[in-house]
């Protein structure tokens, strides 16, 4: 798996998320790097919260 440095530089999470934040940067990293898969346990948290992936 390859890693965008340059996506990662630039896309910093704040060092105390929201689970909505999580989910924002999870959502745009899949789209723009992919090193590590979009967590389950997030996508179960968006589901369950009504929160598209898309």
């Amino acid at each position: 798996m390859a890693i965008n440095i340059r996506w990662h530089s630039a896309h910093k999470l704040s060092a105390e998320p929201t689970v909505e934040e999580k989910i924002e940067w999870h959502r745009v990293h899949e789209k723009n790097c992919d090193c590590t898969p979009f967590p389950k346990k997030l996508k179960d948290e968006a589901a369950s919260r009504g929160i598209s992936l898309k």
